[in-house]
């Protein structure tokens, strides 16, 4: 069953939406991505029209980077990339094919997947502002494209072929690099209260006493706990440590 604002989509209680008007605004490739996006009607999948402009807003910033990657012959976008971001965009690519194959595999979670294609665009976006090499930008993005195209594929279609010369339909479905999903560091969040306060980068499988005292180095943490004292400290491996602080001094 799919609802809108609460109630029920059907003609008798006039809240239904009309395809055609959602198309010539927004193109069939939105329209479809929203309707996948929202989850099967037998789960209780909820109609939004601010959504289907969220998809529609996906797609464009895909194109929009697409445009700036093909309109460019530099060696790198941005300013000049370490080597870090490349390999961090190629790990963040790999785990993304990883994670669409796997929910389009038996399952057909199209919601998952579309929202990690998401996830990737916006990690695009910001390695083209904060510093990218051309040859793994070109690779991220034509990676989004060919895991798009059974979503959005007059979209797909059109970022691949600017990005290779080539028909995406006629190319094998990516497979991620082995050696790329297995990550030597891991990013977390570092909370207080439950409150993100900064972010520390760590070895992979880090001990939770070497995770605690690499965020209590953090200058953000330390000016937001203050003298307050640490009651608890909750680590959550590959994802996060929260200090749970008092309102009291440390004595």
């Amino acid at each position: 069953m799919i609802t809108r604002n609460g109630a029920k989509m059907s003609k008798s209680k006039g809240n239904a939406v009309s395809p055609r008007e959602i198309i010539a605004r927004y193109g069939a490739d939105a329209a479809r991505c929203y309707v996948l996006f929202i989850g099967p009607p037998d789960q209780g999948a909820d109609w939004s029209d601010t959504g289907v402009s969220g998809a529609y807003r996906f797609l464009r910033r895909l194109f929009r980077f697409t445009v700036q990657v093909c309109g460019t012959d530099a060696v790198t976008i941005g300013v000049s990339p370490g080597r870090d971001s490349s390999l961090a965009l190629q790990r963040k690519t790999a785990r993304t094919i990883q994670k669409v194959t796997t929910d389009m595999s038996g399952k057909f979670a199209f919601n998952t997947a579309i929202a990690a294609l998401m996830g990737l665009t916006n990690d695009i976006g910001r390695a083209l502002q904060d510093g990218i090499d051309l040859k793994t930008a070109t690779f991220a993005l034509s990676t989004t494209a060919s895991l798009l195209l059974p979503f959005a594929p007059h979209t797909a279609s059109e970022c691949y072929y600017r990005l290779t010369g080539e028909h995406v339909w006629k190319q094998p479905w990516p497979e991620p690099d082995a050696k790329l999903l297995h990550a030597e560091t891991v990013e977390l969040a570092c909370q207080i209260n439950g409150t993100v306060r900064g972010r520390i980068t760590v070895p992979q499988g880090a001990s939770e006493e070497a995770i605690r005292a690499a965020a209590l180095d953090l200058s953000e943490i330390r000016a937001a706990m203050g003298a307050r004292s640490i009651e608890r400290v909750v680590v959550v491996p590959g994802r996060l440590v929260n200090f749970v602080v008092g309102r009291s001094a440390a004595v």
